[in-house]
């Protein structure tokens, strides 16, 4: 596929999201470091542009059908989209990660603080995970597909809680937090002292939180990087007209 260098990492992964590994493997931020244009990521990580720009490069654009294209698509249907693709998977995984988590903790007992460490974190994203899943499926969601019918005409006489902008900020300061707890698991899970005496319940868990990691970083990058935006110009728009 063909790099803009001056495309941001969001819209470049956004595009074709087997690029996301490209920039995991040279530990991006998505959190902090989605928004940035490519060349200007790789001045603040001093990563060699000709290098990375080769490399993503090499993979090649997705056949049709292989990935929506979430560019155009409407908001309501990326919506529909992440609460299908990455809500449902959360909902799915993580009640099992936290059980082997636990187990691992219980086989060592107190010969790996560093487990005990990573539960904690574990838990923490858990609870920010859930409330906000719940934020954006009763309240963020409806929000926006009530701007996609104002934009088309039905205007509702419904009070909004909050504005988009309101929205976001809340939101991607739990994603922030989120993504946080969930490199300090990843980190806490590669300590020398369990790699040397894993446990079984341990070593699954770690290839777990591999996927969930790769998860977290394409909800993150569909979220801050085209729904949230797309939804702030939407009500922009909207209020500008009525």
């Amino acid at each position: 596929m063909t790099i803009n260098i001056h495309d941001s990492v969001g819209l470049i992964v956004a595009k074709n999201l087997q690029t996301a590994a490209v920039f995991e493997q040279v530990g991006v931020d998505f959190c902090n470091q989605s928004r940035l244009p490519l060349i200007a990521l790789c001045e603040e990580n001093e990563l060699d542009i000709g290098k990375i720009k080769a490399e993503l490069e090499k993979i090649p654009c997705p056949k049709h059908g292989d990935q929506p294209s979430f560019i155009s698509m409407p908001l309501d249907e990326l919506c529909d989209y992440i609460v299908t693709n990455h809500h449902d998977y959360l909902y799915r995984s993580v009640p099992g990660m936290k059980h082997l988590l636990c187990e691992a903790v219980n086989e060592r007992k107190q010969n790996s603080p560093e487990l005990n460490e990573a539960f904690d974190d574990f838990i923490k994203f858990e609870n920010i995970m859930y409330r906000h899943l719940e934020l954006e499926e009763k309240e963020y969601f409806p929000f926006i597909s009530n701007l996609v019918a104002a934009s088309s005409g039905h205007f509702s006489s419904d009070e909004w809680n909050k504005s988009a902008v309101e929205y976001v900020a809340v939101l991607e300061d739990d994603h922030r937090n989120a993504n946080g707890f969930v490199n300090s698991v990843c980190q806490l899970i590669k300590h020398d002292n369990l790699k040397k005496n894993a446990s079984e319940s341990c070593l699954k868990f770690a290839e777990k939180m591999k996927e969930l990691q790769k998860d977290i970083h394409l909800h993150i990058i569909l979220e801050d990087c085209i729904l949230q935006p797309g939804s702030i110009r939407l009500e922009k728009d909207i209020l500008i007209n009525y």
